[in-house]
């Protein structure tokens, strides 16, 4: 609990509950199971709005549910957080904007020198902040994944 990997779901909820020995099976099935709903739409697949949600997702998803992640694995996740903002309705929702300042914040900056040292100590690190706001954000776009109805959106050439 007290390295500076599993910067992840299963570390976030590990760090919390403040027991090491919760297993990752669980997480990973679930979050399988969420991560493969979206390919059953078939029908979507020629739409270039789910092709980019589901490169977020997948960019997202390797990060978050790795126990091995660490700060710098990141950047892996946060391309997929670019995706999914780049991709969302224009003007944005201020879902869409706060979710992508809090990730900003929280998910780039906090392991910086411009955050200040007591909150990555005793709060970032100590309990895998850094992953939360990719993990709402990866939550956001499989729920997108699955209610948008991306038939009737037109292509963008």
């Amino acid at each position: 609990l007290g390295t500076y990997q599993d910067f992840s779901v299963m570390g976030v909820v590990r760090r919390i509950a403040g027991d090491a020995s919760i297993p990752n099976t669980p997480f990973l099935i679930v979050g399988l199971v969420l991560f493969g709903l979206p390919y059953l739409r078939i029908k979507s697949y020629a739409n270039q709005k789910f092709q980019l949600l589901l490169v977020a997702s997948v960019l997202i998803f390797t990060v978050i549910f790795s126990s091995g992640s660490e700060s710098p694995t990141y950047i892996i996740a946060f391309v997929g957080v670019a995706i999914w903002f780049v991709v969302q309705e224009v003007p944005k929702n201020k879902y869409v904007i706060v979710l992508l300042i809090f990730a900003l914040i929280l998910t780039s900056l906090s392991h910086t020198d411009l955050f200040p040292r007591y909150l990555l100590d005793n709060y970032v690190r100590k309990y895998s902040l850094k992953a939360v706001p990719c993990i709402i954000i990866w939550f956001v776009i499989v729920y997108q994944m699955l209610t948008i109805n991306f038939e009737t959106i037109k292509h963008e050439k």
